[in-house]
């Protein structure tokens, strides 16, 4: 994993090895820190806003704009911090035995708009989507926090239009870490570990509810965001399949029910 190299001031050698089978770059960056940190803390109004790779990759214009120019097969990017988020449909299997094929799958169209138009409110992009769900992710846990609210809230209007015998339901997880961004299938794409345990919190949850790991919960501000948008929350120890050691997860479930559960 990437991480920073601190040196005392003075002479300095370095002896670097390419272990890989392809020509690769060499980026040095040479910062004050503690200056740095004296100048972000004195004069926080005078810095002026830059924009970042987390950023840029998790904006859904440029992914949208740029997806037929990726990187070369040999791209390779950690990214030390990205919020990730899975949903799943409740309910897609009856909405097809009950409507047919054809309306069903404009149904399930429409779902997949409202969720679209939830992350891109948030600054998030779609990564893909996969049967009746989708991964989608954001730079900090509270723009992923605040888009799953408002698929939540899109899910229950939208169930206002249908028979109440399919009613559907809307399954939401969050993680927030290190992630490995890569070129697949000529788009970019995430792995890791923090991808899977995102995913595998989104299973635990059940129809309404949005599941978090403690990363997300700890992120300031997203208590009492949950808590002002009626959710209570839940304190769980889990394990998750594919992951050693015991998970915190965190069950916000809406106090006040509506049609998205």
């Amino acid at each position: 994993p990437q991480q920073p190299v601190y040196a005392q001031a003075g002479e300095i050698t370095l002896h670097i090895t390419n272990q890989t089978s392809i020509k690769v770059g060499l980026g040095l960056y040479l910062s004050d820190t503690l200056k740095q940190k004296e100048l972000n803390t004195l004069y926080p109004a005078k810095l002026k806003p830059f924009l970042t790779a987390k950023i840029l990759l998790t904006n859904h214009s440029f992914r949208t704009l740029f997806r037929t120019q990726p990187e070369n097969n040999h791209f390779r990017l950690n990214i030390r911090s990205l919020t990730i988020l899975f949903t799943d449909l409740k309910g897609s299997t009856e909405l097809y035995d009950r409507l047919g094929d054809t309306q069903a799958y404009s149904l399930v169209q429409e779902h997949f708009q409202i969720l679209t138009r939830a992350v891109q409110q948030e600054g998030g992009a779609i990564i893909k989507t996969i049967g009746d769900a989708i991964m989608a992710t954001f730079p900090t846990p509270r723009e992923g926090i605040r888009a799953a609210i408002a698929m939540r809230s899109g899910i229950a209007k939208f169930n206002h239009r249908l028979d109440p015998h399919l009613n559907l339901g809307i399954k939401i997880g969050l993680h927030t870490g290190g992630v490995l961004v890569v070129n697949l299938d000529e788009r970019l794409d995430y792995f890791g570990q923090n991808v899977n345990i995102a995913a595998r919190v989104q299973g635990l949850a059940n129809s309404g509810e949005i599941w978090i790991t403690e990363p997300v919960y700890k992120e300031d501000a997203i208590a009492p965001l949950l808590e002002q948008q009626g959710y209570s929350i839940t304190q769980h120890a889990v394990t998750l399949k594919g992951v050693e050691q015991v998970t915190t997860v965190f069950q916000c479930q809406a106090i006040e029910q509506d049609m998205a559960a």
